[in-house]
């Protein structure tokens, strides 16, 4: 039975990459590996084998790879509009991870430049790496799009909630008492607010001042 990838894997050759391009292969790995100290020397070894691996076989040709007409990599369109639970750019470094694979298979399993298909296998271990990449950013891409869907039902039904409490309040008889409680609610409100605009600097949400 084959073993399935490692859940780092996608986000580490994500990271690898990146901190390669910005900082050279040597310190660049050095930097991406802090990101992962529970994952073992030797398959840190091979993530950054695969990488190099990528960039040799044409990855560094980002723009003709990620938009190319040969092989077009689809954008992700989020399912909800402003919501990006990974931050911004997430589309974009799965399109980039996507490119590695693809570059992996090409490698494994080459095009005849003569018939523009497929010949024989190369290296079937490499294609199944690349297949097992591929499956792994379209499991974090589903994730990342159900995220968003569930942030934005979540906000909905608190927005529904607090509309039905507001109108308690104001048809209450006891005015001094909704007039306290519509104080805090405002406190809490302006509390996720500041959340939301980065303002939180870390620490426990319950703990943080309103």
């Amino acid at each position: 039975m084959a073993r399935e990838a490692h859940p780092d894997r996608a986000k580490a050759l994500i990271a690898i990459g990146e901190h390669v391009e910005r900082l050279g292969k040597i310190d660049g790995q050095r930097a991406a590996r802090r990101l992962f100290p529970n994952v073992g020397k030797p398959t840190w070894e091979s993530w950054c084998r695969l990488v190099h691996l990528g960039e040799r076989a044409g990855v560094e040709h980002r723009t003709e790879l990620v938009g190319g007409a040969t092989h077009p990599v689809t954008p992700i369109t989020l399912m909800i509009d402003g919501v990006e639970p990974y931050g911004a750019g997430f589309d974009q470094r799965i399109a980039e991870i996507d490119a590695i694979n693809r570059a992996l298979k090409d490698v494994a399993w080459p095009i005849d430049p003569e018939t523009g298909r497929r010949g024989r296998v190369k290296n079937p271990m490499l294609l199944k790496v690349a297949r097992d990449g591929f499956a792994q950013s379209a499991a974090l891409a589903a994730k990342h799009q159900s995220d968003a869907w569930s942030a934005e039902m979540h906000r909905a039904q608190m927005e529904e909630v607090m509309a039905v409490i507001l109108d308690g309040l104001e048809n209450s008889r006891d005015r001094e008492l909704a007039g306290q409680l519509l104080a805090s609610l405002r406190k809490v409100s302006k509390k996720w607010e500041n959340v939301r605009d980065g303002q939180w600097q870390g620490g426990s949400l319950a703990k943080m001042p309103a």
